[in-house]
């Protein structure tokens, strides 16, 4: 009897003296290589940008649009998949209604979606940020 009391006052002695506390949510980190840039590698595009000396330029398979790439950073396991879609004055309308629909269907939560417009007059240049709350596949469009 004597030894069990014992061995339960060790136990309770243990027990009490450690404190708990519960570690925060964390991310990875993630440590990108030091920037550095070159001259889009592919000729043949309508556009051209500065691309990541990081970055592998992976042309898609025959048969999609013309100007379609892809970006793979194989040091971070991540694709870009970029498009392109020639704008013209008739077709404009067409592709906003795209793309705000595009916004809605990423978003979880609809109505927390923010919008900032951008204008740049001098270059005739005009366009909308969206930031998208919660989970989304991107959380700016």
């Amino acid at each position: 009897m004597s030894t069990g009391i014992v061995c339960g006052g060790l136990l309770a002695l243990c027990v009490s003296c450690t404190e708990y506390t519960p570690k925060p949510r964390g991310y990875f980190r993630i440590e990108p290589p030091a920037p550095s840039y070159q001259a889009l590698p592919v000729r043949d595009l309508p556009y051209t940008f500065r691309l990541s000396r990081w970055a592998e330029v992976e042309l898609p398979p025959v048969g999609n649009p013309a100007g379609w790439i892809n970006l793979s950073y194989p040091q971070l396991n991540v694709k870009l998949y970029c498009s392109y879609f020639p704008i013209t004055p008739a077709t404009l309308g067409r592709a906003e209604e795209e793309c705000r629909a595009l916004v809605v269907r990423q978003s979880k939560y609809p109505e927390r979606i923010k919008m900032q417009a951008y204008s740049n007059p001098e270059a005739s240049v005009y366009g909308s940020l969206f930031m998208l709350d919660g989970e989304s596949a991107s959380p700016l469009q």
